[in-house]
């Protein structure tokens, strides 16, 4: 069962590993990103970041829609992570047991001075607005929320 998607640049990293698992309680990571499936080094990298015992698939975002209908995947508890708005509402169309997005860090890598400002750490540009907007129409429970401990925001009312 697909517990969350996630759009975060940094993947999986502490946030993701240690908070987001343990209160989702993950047992399967997908990254979906067709450049990162392709980098050895990053998919080696982000499954020595994964928790213990937390199984990890780098996919293309073609390769992740196609795992995630995989009718096996009912009986684990997945965490989709996504490097950008348009993998992710490419999956939110092909699978609909994507329950809502997450979004965390984003756009702080890119070049923030051509990007709106959302929150601390939510930056966009045009055309990823439209796409986060596409993404809070499908799925309107869709939020902004770094940790769980934190009180999330409505994606849909970020990116208005």
């Amino acid at each position: 069962m697909i517990k969350a998607l996630r759009v975060d640049e940094r993947l999986i990293h502490g946030q993701v590993a240690v908070t987001w698992c343990s209160q989702l309680n993950i047992t399967n990571i997908v990254v979906a990103n067709d450049e990162t499936s392709t980098d050895e080094v990053s998919v080696i990298s982000l499954k020595m970041a994964a928790p213990n015992g937390v199984k990890v698939a780098v996919k293309t975002v073609k390769d992740a829609i196609t795992l995630l209908k995989d009718p096996r995947c009912e009986k684990l508890n997945i965490l989709v992570l996504c490097k950008n708005p348009f993998d992710a509402l490419e999956i939110v169309k092909a699978v609909e047991e994507v329950p809502y997005v997450n979004v965390g860090n984003f756009g702080m890598l890119s070049d923030k001075e051509s990007r709106e400002m959302l929150s601390t750490s939510f930056y966009i540009n045009e055309a990823e607005r439209v796409a986060f907007k596409e993404i809070a129409e499908l799925k309107p429970e869709s939020n902004y929320q770094m940790t769980p401990t934190l009180t999330p925001q409505s994606l849909s009312k970020l990116v208005k």
